[in-house]
């Protein structure tokens, strides 16, 4: 199970015997994903995190409890608008004093890579195949663990060429009693395609994902 990193804000002040240092880092190159909980730690140095006040210029910022810690969230129609700063800004002796802000670029949630039977394609026996529950969408090389689902998918057999079963537009990412029986129909190197996977994760954009092409061995 991946652990989601966490983007740090970490500003150091201006005190009465210090030379001011302002320190900003994250671990993602100051990127926020459109659609999903970002989680944001904002510290301020010397000042408990009761004392923080932040801000968000789009979208919005989830603060839990007296924590140091925050989630940033922002729908697909923020885009547009150029990216995210946060101002944080500190409560002392009653006044609010602005401590500076930070810049994020938005970017979409990639989209995650098809596999059935744990694999994403070539050659295949099938009684494998017949046997796996169906498309399974995972997100690679990506920080966050996101569960996305399958909405419908296609489905056709080729043998040199031609098409000898098609099935199309099926609901949902499992395969179906009549392609189990298809597939295991199928003779050495016959082609067997999965195409127009349609998948949609925390953001609700519907996304059409990679072709799985097997040959039957």
């Amino acid at each position: 199970m991946k652990i989601p990193f966490t983007i740090i804000l970490i500003l150091f002040l201006n005190m009465r015997s210090y030379q001011q240092v302002v320190a900003v880092s994250n671990d993602k190159m100051n990127v926020l994903y459109i659609g999903m909980d970002n989680p944001l730690t904002i510290v301020v140095g010397d000042y408990p995190c009761s004392k923080i006040i932040a801000k968000t210029n789009i979208g919005k910022l989830t603060r839990y409890g007296d924590s140091c810690h925050y989630t940033f969230m922002t729908d697909s129609l923020c885009k547009g608008k150029g990216g995210v700063t946060i101002e944080v800004d500190i409560l002392d002796s009653g006044k609010t004093k602005c401590m500076g802000t930070s810049r994020f670029r938005l970017k979409n949630i990639p989209d995650p890579v098809a596999f059935i039977a744990n694999t994403n394609g070539g050659f295949i026996d099938k009684k494998i195949l017949a046997a796996a529950q169906g498309i399974v969408p995972i997100m690679l090389d990506f920080d966050f663990d996101l569960y996305f689902t399958i909405k419908s998918y296609s489905f056709q057999i080729l043998r040199k060429d031609s098409v000898i079963y098609e099935k199309t537009n099926i609901s949902g990412g499992r395969l179906t009693d009549d392609i189990r029986y298809e597939v295991l129909k199928t003779s050495t190197d016959d082609k067997v395609i999965f195409f127009n996977i349609n998948g949609v994760g925390p953001d609700n954009i519907v996304r059409i994902l990679n072709e799985i092409n097997f040959t039957i061995k």
